[in-house]
């Protein structure tokens, strides 16, 4: 992933075991597509909000950045 662009650079960490999270995102571009340094993708809806299931296991690092 480029990097050269603006971009949120999230640390996570997990409880006590791992599990999924729902992550919450809004203030995006509406209907633009952004990368996830996880490989996957997500779409900002007509509000500018979008959502993303994450698997947090220890110290993840996920970066959302604007498809160029």
């Amino acid at each position: 992933m480029s990097l050269n662009v603006p971009c949120l650079d999230l640390v996570l960490y997990n409880g006590n075991e791992p599990r999924g999270f729902e992550l919450g995102f809004d203030r995006l571009l509406p209907h633009r597509k952004y990368n996830l340094s996880t490989g996957d993708f997500i779409t900002a809806d007509k509000a500018g909000r979008a959502t993303y299931k994450a698997k947090i296991d220890g110290r993840t690092q996920i970066i959302l950045a604007p498809v160029v």
